[in-house]
């Protein structure tokens, strides 16, 4: 199962190979077809790249901040899992340490007893 960061990095990843393809192609092809001068289309090309940065940036943010938030939330259960476990180990130390007194009070008195 993919998560929604999995989905979005493959977009990012597809778009990051083939953007700049399709402008070269684009490129080549309209000065051989003579529809747009360079020119139009290196400012067309500026400013779908300059979309995509911002665009991108965002993402950017939010998915650390995502990412953040994830890992703080993790974190904490884990250091509660922690002290759970801590107060288990010593819980049982401690029932150890009386079984073992215990042991050693009835055998003290059997022998005296004897």
């Amino acid at each position: 199962m993919k998560t929604v960061i999995d989905k979005q990095l493959k977009f990012w990843k597809t778009y990051g190979i083939y953007s700049p393809l399709v402008f070269v192609v684009g490129l080549i092809v309209c000065w051989l077809l003579d529809w747009f001068n360079i020119e139009t289309w290196f400012i067309i090309g500026g400013t779908v790249l300059a979309c995509t940065a911002v665009v991108w940036w965002w993402w950017t943010m939010f998915t650390i901040g995502k990412l953040n938030s994830t890992l703080t939330r993790n974190v904490e259960q884990f250091l509660e899992l922690l002290n759970i476990v801590k107060e288990l180990n010593h819980e049982v130390k401690e029932t150890s340490s009386n079984r073992q007194r215990g042991i050693k009070k009835t055998r003290q008195t059997k022998s005296t007893k004897e």
